[in-house]
Order: structure tokens, then C-alpha cells, then sequence
């Protein structure tokens, strides 16, 4: 088990959506990891979730205010996250959401 501490890129601020509590970046064991957001939305997860309603995600406390909002709506992020390891590699870790995807959520829909 890796122990995880929560800090802030110097000068970061956290994502808009976020409600403040998802951090920039963070610490787990000797490796620093920067999550850096393409596009940020809420709602319009039936697509990936479909079994996930608003009660579902109200049920579940720690979603909020992360990773949900306060009308249980999910968050959802193209994302990106960059390892900063202690030897001075940096590893980016493309999430794969894919452009040119024909979606139902216009959003998301043929994203370049």
C-alpha cells in the first residue's frame, strides 16, 4: 500500500469544476503526479455509467464534491496526468478518451 499526500504545483489552483477539493497535483510515494484537464463537465454520463442515476450518486458520500455535484450529477473530465519520478523521468499518461468518436453527448461528439 502506497500512501498518497495531497499537494499543490506551485502557483496551481484546482479545476473550476471541482468545488476546490481535487488537487492539481499530488505526492504518492517518491513520484509526483500533475493532472492536467483538457475539457471538464457535469452530467451526461449515461453514455459510460448508464446505471448510475442521480440517487445512485447521492448514495455514494464521498463523490461529492469531487467527483459529483450537489444534484448528484457526475463529473466528467478528459484528462491527462503527468509522473514526475525522483530519477527525472516524466511520464505523461494519456487517459484515451479518443477524438473523432461519434458520442451521444454533443460534447463530446467529434472532439479534435
Amino acid at each position: 500500500w502506497i500512501e498518497a499526500t495531497l499537494v499543490r504545483a506551485p502557483g496551481s489552483t484546482p479545476p473550476a469544476m471541482s468545488g476546490g477539493g481535487f488537487p492539481a497535483c499530488w505526492q504518492v510515494g517518491d513520484c509526483r503526479i500533475t493532472r492536467i484537464i483538457e475539457h471538464e463537465s457535469v452530467g451526461g454520463s449515461k453514455f459510460i455509467l448508464p446505471g448510475v442515476t442521480r440517487e445512485v450518486a447521492h448514495s455514494v458520500p464521498w463523490l461529492a464534491p469531487d467527483f459529483a455535484d450537489d444534484k448528484g450529477r457526475l463529473k466528467m473530465a478528459i484528462q491527462m496526468m503527468v509522473v514526475d519520478s525522483p530519477s527525472g523521468h516524466r511520464i505523461a499518461v494519456d487517459t484515451c478518451v479518443g477524438n473523432h468518436k461519434k458520442r451521444e453527448l454533443d460534447v463530446w461528439h467529434m472532439r479534435t
